[in-house]
């Protein structure tokens, strides 16, 4: 598969999981996990675009440097806000509207990197390419979610 295709899949992925936690009705136990699960979701998909994908985006041109270095400016943002969310009670006012901050960064994230970068990248680089990088996508993912310490580093 593509690296964009495993990529769009990893966002439809976190949309879902933050649509369940903004709904109605989690219990504590639930929300916590759920911002958990989160939080390790965000910070796995950051670690690959960061380690394999945007490097390969940048060496396409100054307009596609400026894009990632864009990128990496708001997975920084999203992680402050992970960690702001992980010190906050899970049944506060403050939890909710943080929570939509969080799902309103991760929608504009999403949303420029899908119709910019991923753009970008399907239009410069080949489809054999592309695929040899979702291979290897695949590989880190497994690895951050298997290996020891889940292979986090520099975690949300």
């Amino acid at each position: 598969m593509k690296a964009t295709d495993l990529l769009r899949a990893d966002h439809e992925s976190i949309r879902r999981l933050l649509a369940q936690i903004e709904r109605p009705g989690p219990g504590p136990a639930e929300t916590a996990e759920l911002r958990s699960t989160i939080r390790r979701e965000l910070e796995i998909h950051a670690q690959i675009e960061e380690r394999l994908f945007y490097p390969v985006v940048e060496r396409l041109g100054s307009d596609a440097a400026k894009l990632v270095a864009e990128a990496l400016g708001e997975h920084g943002a999203i992680r402050l806000l992970c960690d702001r969310l992980e010190t906050m009670a899970l049944d506060g006012h403050s939890f909710r509207r943080e929570l939509a901050h969080l799902r309103d960064k991760v929608e504009w994230h999403v949303a420029r990197e899908e119709h910019e970068l991923f753009d970008l990248a399907e239009d410069r680089i080949g489809v054999d390419e592309l695929e040899e990088l979702g291979v290897e996508i695949e590989e880190l993912e497994v690895a951050l979610l298997t290996g020891p310490g889940t292979g986090l580093q520099g975690e949300l």
